[in-house]
């Protein structure tokens, strides 16, 4: 179990000058081993997988399609057990694995989950 918050920062001007934008995730904390992924060829797409708490039934996501400009906290209905994998053809299709062995797929960019294999 973790609590605590992370520190997230934003840069526009490739690492010259930072903003804080640890808001933008009401101050959650990120897992540290695979936390963050980047979507393909520059699609602005980010997704950061947060720690949860002991009890809770599922994981939680926070999702940019804007370059981390604005994230929407999405609640999972599973624990990742590693991180976020974008389609190389569609970056709207994520993949995740989870802690139970589920193989789950996103059609619409994490809004909504499907277990496609226990």
């Amino acid at each position: 179990m973790t609590f605590g918050q992370s520190k997230l920062y934003r840069s526009e001007d490739y690492g010259k000058n930072f903003k804080d934008i640890t808001d933008l995730i009401n101050n959650t904390f990120i897992r540290t081993e695979f936390g963050m992924a980047i979507g393909p060829e520059n699609s602005g797409k980010v997704v950061l997988t947060a720690e949860v708490s002991g009890g809770s039934r599922g994981g939680r996501i926070f999702r940019s399609s804007d370059f981390a400009k604005n994230f929407v906290q999405t609640d999972l209905p599973f624990h990742p057990l590693t991180q976020m994998m974008y389609s190389p053809q569609n970056s709207d299709y994520l993949l995740a694995l989870s802690t139970e062995n589920g193989l789950w797929v996103s059609k619409n960019f994490g809004g909504k989950w499907e277990e496609i294999h226990k």
